[in-house]
């Protein structure tokens, strides 16, 4: 029998091709998120994963409004700011604090991952 988390999920996978809806879709399929999480913990990843998303667009100079701009160092910021309290309403959650930590990272890894490209740094 199927939880809510799973019918969310499958409501995803109706989505565009090539989209973030798409890929994360895919990637909850393959760690079989639906077996976790109910509706609320698979919208409170989803919603974390794409901030996620969101913040390494700004962070890396890839978003037009994150570069260029007065207020560029602002919105970056405001990216990395949504992103974290996004993820820390996640972990708060009671399905992610049932989880056991290998699945809490592999979850991590897979959908809260924001890193700085190495030639942004400034030496």
């Amino acid at each position: 029998m199927k939880n809510d988390g799973q019918d969310f999920l499958e409501k995803l996978a109706d989505s565009t091709p090539e989209t973030f809806e798409e890929r994360f879709e895919l990637w909850s399929n393959r760690l079989d998120l639906g077996r976790w999480f109910s509706r609320n913990e698979s919208i409170l990843l989803y919603e974390a994963a794409l901030r996620a998303v969101l913040c390494n667009v700004a962070l890396n100079g890839t978003d037009p409004n994150a570069t260029g701009h007065p207020d560029a160092e602002r919105f970056r910021r405001s990216r990395e700011i949504d992103f974290l309290e996004a993820r820390d309403i996640l972990f708060a959650s009671p399905g992610w604090q049932a989880l056991p930590l290998g699945e809490q990272s592999r979850l991590a890894n897979a959908f809260l991952a924001v890193r700085v490209m190495e030639h942004k740094f400034r030496w």
